[in-house]
């Protein structure tokens, strides 16, 4: 895929676009439901399926201040090694560090997964 930024969708308080072989979802939400998880899939497995399970994915966590129980199950199911690669996590503030820190604690993806306090070293990571 090119490295050019695709154009941005707004689905269940995410923005996403690609950018080279990297999906970007950015959290616009303080709050994330099951809802808005099911809202994004659509968009979110169109832009993976370009990517043949060869995808990274980076997850910024915006503007999150807490995930449904429900919503973080179904975000966990969706990454697995048939949809991507590698997952890196950024977290902005100590409190979607701890959100980050217990939902991988509790949801185990198939794939590599990292978590950063910068989207640079997220970057750099996936493209290891």
């Amino acid at each position: 895929m090119a490295s050019e930024k695709s154009g941005v969708v707004r689905a269940g308080g995410t923005e996403m676009w690609a950018e080279g072989d990297i999906i970007h979802f950015k959290n616009i939400k303080e709050i994330i439901t099951i809802a808005d998880m099911k809202e994004r899939d659509q968009p979110a497995n169109e832009l993976a399926q370009a990517f043949e399970g060869k995808a990274k994915v980076l997850i910024e966590m915006g503007n999150l201040k807490s995930m449904k129980r429900d919503a973080r199950t179904h975000a966990g199911q969706s990454m697995t090694a048939d949809r991507c690669a590698k997952v890196a996590m950024v977290f902005r503030n100590p409190v979607q560090r701890l959100i980050v820190s217990f939902f991988l604690g509790l949801q185990k993806f198939e794939v590599p997964t990292k978590v950063f306090d910068n989207v640079e070293n997220a970057e750099s990571w996936l493209k290891e």
